[in-house]
This record gives C-alpha cells, structure tokens and sequence, in this order.
C-alpha cells in the first residue's frame, strides 16, 4: 500500500475503486451484520484512526509477533 503525504504531512490512505468495492457490494454475504460487512467496517475504522492520528501502535506486541516470525522461519 502506497503511503500518500500531502504538503502538511498528513496521512490520506489512497482512495481505491475497483473490482474488490463492486464485489462487496454485489454480494449477499455483505449484508448489514454479516463478518464480510463487519470486516469492511473494521478496515474503514482503522483507515481513519491512521488519519487523523489516533492510531497508537503497540511496540511490545509488535516486537513480539516478529520474533515470532523469525523463529518460524529459522
């Protein structure tokens, strides 16, 4: 995912329309309170916490999920 900075140093996710937005709307598994609806409400939850700042990131959680991923691929 490609990382826009605007003049003032603001975060804007990139504004995707394609295949995958039609297909979430044309199914039915997209219903409101359906998991697909509720991930796509997650996704958009968190795209705006990243925008305006909110978003904190947890470095010992973090930290933790990489060494766990180094010692699998060791």
């Amino acid at each position: 995912m490609a990382i826009n900075l605007n003049v003032n140093g603001g975060y804007h996710p990139p504004l995707r329309v394609g295949s995958m937005e039609k297909t979430l709307q044309a199914t039915p598994e997209s219903a409101p309170g359906s998991s697909q609806s509720k991930q796509v409400d997650t996704i958009a939850a968190l795209r705006a916490a990243i925008a305006d700042g909110s978003y904190k990131v947890d470095s010992q959680r973090l930290a933790g999920k990489i060494i766990d991923l180094e010692s699998q691929l060791a």
